[in-house]
């Protein structure tokens, strides 16, 4: 498969009741992806609610319950330009809120850190044995130091 940089990304917001700035998570998004080594032609990241995240957990996942952030990536075979990878990142802004007031964090690093979890497993990072894990937790920290430092994520987020 040719292997392109990320051409296309889209930030979709399906959340009735949060306001994102698109615009803002689309530019933090190619800085993630460009750090996080991610290579696809089309990347959409999708904000979505609970019930919604759980519907796709259930289906694709076989688990019935709401999940903070779902990755997928599929190879489209285009005549004459060969075989391109598209990827979506759904998010859930609900669980986004919820776990942010668990952890003490705020709102807008949370989202930031799945948008992260989800382009690190799309770039192959994987968390289901414990030393991949432990890499995966690493690479994450060390991105989310990095955009904390150099961004300012209270432009993620449009006030109501």
């Amino acid at each position: 498969m040719k292997i392109f940089p990320v051409a296309s990304l889209k930030v979709v917001n399906l959340h009735r009741k949060f306001k994102i700035n698109e615009r803002a998570l689309e530019i933090l998004a190619r800085d993630i992806a460009g750090r996080a080594g991610l290579k696809t032609r089309d990347l959409a990241i999708i904000f979505v609610s609970n019930r919604a995240i759980k519907k796709l957990n259930r289906r694709f996942r076989g688990e019935d319950e709401a999940t903070d952030v779902l990755s997928f990536s599929a190879e489209i075979d285009l005549p004459r330009k060969g075989n391109i990878s598209a990827c979506d990142i759904f998010i859930s802004l609900d669980k986004a809120k919820e776990n942010a007031r668990s952890f003490k964090n705020t709102f807008e690093k949370e989202i930031t850190l799945y948008m992260i979890h989800g382009m690190l497993h799309l770039a192959g990072y994987d968390d289901r044995s414990a030393s991949d894990e432990k890499k995966m937790r690493l690479k994450e920290k060390e991105l989310l130091n990095h955009i904390c430092k150099t961004t300012d994520l209270s432009k993620v987020l449009t006030r109501r």
